[in-house]
């Protein structure tokens, strides 16, 4: 994960003129300006940017071609992500909340299959190299729609905190069996076109 502390607010990766307002160009601006050190990520073998601002992509695909790590270390676009109350169980745990606003100025409306569609394709114009939908299970047929439109690159599925609390908590309530369950979301992803997932749980 990409994140710079430094240029932002708690819960925000992007310098602030303002509240409501994230300097989108000259956050990218010093992301090339600041670029990579090999020393730094010389071990990773991917870079997820996760805020899935515009022109991030080109912005760190930049910055590692002139780390000479152009040809070595793959870009992981966050290609499809939504302003979802999926999110929830994460942000209390890390206190992650943002202090000011929220993230629905750049993050995707949950109806917009559209706009998923022209992020994505603006990723892959821009350099990425493997892309993602988050969440997962409520967003299958973005997962299809992505998989169908772009078919030779490897699509990630994020099952965030509320998806796999949402199933621990009946589990536990008795009213389901965590595991068949598990298994039969994640069969549901690969259906649907998904190359692996992310997620809370291990085998």
């Amino acid at each position: 994960m990409v994140y710079w502390p430094e240029e932002g607010c708690r819960g925000c990766g992007d310098k602030m003129a303002k509240p409501q307002c994230r300097l989108v160009l000259e956050t990218n601006h010093k992301c090339s300006e600041r670029g990579f050190k090999p020393e730094e990520i010389q071990r990773a073998h991917i870079v997820a940017p996760s805020d899935m601002m515009d022109g991030r992509i080109s912005a760190i695909k930049g910055a590692l071609q002139g780390a000479g790590l152009g040809n070595r270390t793959a870009i992981l676009s966050y290609s499809a992500k939504f302003a979802s109350g999926f999110y929830g169980p994460f942000r209390d745990v890390t206190k992650s909340a943002p202090r000011f606003g929220d993230r629905k100025c750049y993050q995707l409306p949950p109806g917009s299959k559209g706009l998923a569609a022209r992020a994505t394709a603006r990723d892959v114009a821009e350099g990425c190299d493997m892309l993602m939908v988050k969440p997962g299970l409520a967003y299958l047929d973005i997962v299809k729609q992505t998989k169908d439109a772009h078919p030779e690159y490897p699509l990630f599925v994020y099952q965030v905190s509320g998806e796999y609390a949402m199933i621990y908590h009946a589990a536990k309530a008795g009213a389901l069996d965590i595991r068949a369950v598990l298994e039969e979301v994640l069969l549901s992803m690969r259906r649907a076109g998904h190359y692996t997932n992310t997620r809370y749980t291990s085998p």
